[in-house]
């Protein structure tokens, strides 16, 4: 009987912790798709500014900005179906609102 009791709370405690990172993981699945909703947006805004000012506005403007000039690669993880850019979004939003403030 207490063997059981045991097995069973054990049991339980496990399902709790499963639940609880079922929920981590929600939360992680949605931050993930809002970053790459940012990162679709800044690379449409980079992809603008380099259509209207050329291929060598978005280094300058990092320079300026003090920020190191990264190579524009995209690579793709498909095993975990995550995509990841070598340029931060952070570092590229800083640029283009430093190029937009300047225009």
């Amino acid at each position: 009987q207490v063997h059981r009791k045991r097995k069973e709370d054990a049991l339980n405690t496990a399902k709790e912790g499963a639940e609880g990172c079922d929920v981590v993981i929600s939360k992680l699945k949605v931050q993930l798709n809002d970053t790459r909703a940012k990162i679709t947006s800044l690379q449409s805004i980079m992809d603008a500014i380099r259509l209207e000012f050329g291929d060598q506005a978005v280094p300058q403007i990092f320079q300026q900005v003090g920020l190191p000039v990264l190579p524009r690669s995209v690579t793709s993880d498909s095993d975990n179906n995550i995509s990841s850019f070598s340029t931060s979004s952070d570092e590229e939003s800083l640029g283009e609102k430093a190029h937009i403030g300047a225009v």
